[in-house]
């Protein structure tokens, strides 16, 4: 099938489903057309919560969910497996052992591509592996991926839980374009959490806890001495999400009343997609702001590959 050119980008918008996973998801991928998100169990100091921007529902302790209703997944490609540079990514031989670990699950087909945010570089040394148990030694950790796919109605988009019920509808999707590069999309986003709802005051130790939790979980016997403290700018995001969907649970607790303000002002004209907040994450550089996600440290763990 020939490729669309810009113009017919614009004219016929393809449908895309972003799902934004934030913090600690342990991403498994089974080497096929699945992948199984894993949300560490990190207690009260972590929000276990998913849905739609700022709308998000708790997820229940030991629950299963299952994405639905997106495009077949895609053939593997580098597009749309784990970047082993910019993840921990370790060998594994099978599915891990749910245990005391574990909070929940999501699984969701391997999608069109990945897109990796709040990313972090891990000091030289900090993560050795004599074993060799790493697909590859990472020099960056990412505490957001977002998963990119296609689909044709929304309405048949949903996340459900092991018994069937409906946990999320996507929502209808939002017309998006941006006229210098000549492209539009009609975007929808779910959101996936595992992060502090507020700021940590132990946030280092936090971070390195969570980091070697999941090593564990996965069964891998190598471990992180230091977090990933150097944070790596942000590129800018895909197109139909705001960049104030990309900020970590603790930090978007400020933005809340200025976008609120910016929804009065702007009045019912305007498009979420549409518009961006004047909101810069300094706090992100400054380590008396440290917080389970938004702080000196970035909050994520490791992940898997069975078979690799």
């Amino acid at each position: 099938m020939a490729k669309k050119n810009a113009q017919e980008q614009i004219a016929d918008p393809p449908n895309v489903l972003y799902v934004v996973l934030h913090g600690l998801v342990c991403l498994i991928d089974d080497n096929l057309d699945t992948f199984i998100a894993d949300l560490v169990d990190m207690g009260s100091d972590h929000e276990y919560i998913c849905g739609d921007f700022l709308f998000e529902t708790p997820i229940q302790s030991g629950a299963t969910l299952k994405l639905e209703g997106v495009n077949k997944p895609e053939p593997k490609s580098s597009d749309n497996q784990l970047d082993p540079t910019l993840n921990a990514v370790v060998k594994l031989q099978h599915e891990p052992d749910l245990d005391n670990y574990y909070h929940s699950r999501i699984n969701l087909p391997r999608p069109a591509k990945i897109h990796y945010y709040i990313k972090g570089d891990l000091a030289p040394g900090s993560l050795p592996d004599p074993k060799k148990e790493l697909i590859k030694p990472p020099t960056t950790i990412s505490g957001i991926r977002v998963f990119e796919y296609s689909f044709v109605d929304s309405k048949g988009v949903h996340v459900t839980t092991e018994s069937g019920e409906m946990f999320w509808d996507c929502p209808e999707p939002v017309l998006v374009t941006d006229k210098v590069i000549k492209k539009s999309v009609n975007a929808s986003v779910l959101h996936i959490y595992n992060e502090p709802g507020d700021v940590l005051p132990y946030a280092g130790k936090h971070n390195t806890d969570e980091f070697n939790f999941t090593l564990a979980y996965l069964g891998a016997q190598l471990r992180l001495s230091t977090p990933a403290m150097t944070l790596v700018p942000n590129s800018n995001p895909p197109l139909g999400i705001i960049p104030e969907e990309l900020h970590s649970l603790d930090t978007r607790q400020e933005m809340i009343p200025k976008l609120s303000k910016t929804l009065r002002q702007l009045g019912h004209a305007v498009e979420l997609a549409n518009f961006k907040l004047d909101f810069a994450p300094d706090k992100l550089k400054q380590a008396d702001a440290a917080g389970g996600g938004g702080g000196t440290q970035v909050c994520g763990g490791a992940n898997g590959l069975i078979g690799g």
